[in-house]
């Protein structure tokens, strides 16, 4: 699941960051990020975990020049796949974290094809969610 949250504190040494989640006005514990960050920062963060104490900071929206036009996107992959093509439709290269059904983050090979569509090859094919920014 992505929620958005605000930035309390920061940790650069590791590349953690503590996040603010105004919806249940609760912070949770230092997760990893690999984006720009600064205190009270908007990011999108993508939970691993229904408790969301597990998960990566993969979208800056303070950061976006186009902040009140940025829209998420899911990608669902139902049927399992080495290779996944989303047509997104950003406007834009966004950032990517990808789950599998498990919710377990998942790296891979991420090739822009254009400002609107994405592949994503994987070393085994499986099932998940690809949450673009």
């Amino acid at each position: 699941m992505v929620k958005k949250g605000i930035v309390s504190s920061i940790d650069s040494e590791l590349k953690r960051a503590r996040i603010l989640l105004p919806e249940t006005n609760t912070v949770t514990p230092a997760i990893p990020y690999t984006v720009g960050l600064a205190v009270h920062d908007t990011v999108l963060v993508a939970f691993t975990n229904p408790s969301m104490t597990d998960g990566a900071i993969f979208g800056n929206l303070t950061n976006d020049s186009d902040e009140d036009d940025s829209t998420p996107y899911t990608h669902n992959q139902i049927v399992p796949s080495d290779e996944w093509v989303i047509s997104h439709n950003l406007g834009k290269h966004p950032a990517i974290a990808i789950v599998d059904s498990s919710g377990a983050l998942v790296h891979g090979d991420i090739q822009y094809n254009n400002t609107d569509v994405v592949t994503i090859t994987f070393n085994g094919a499986f099932a998940g969610k690809a949450y673009l920014n």
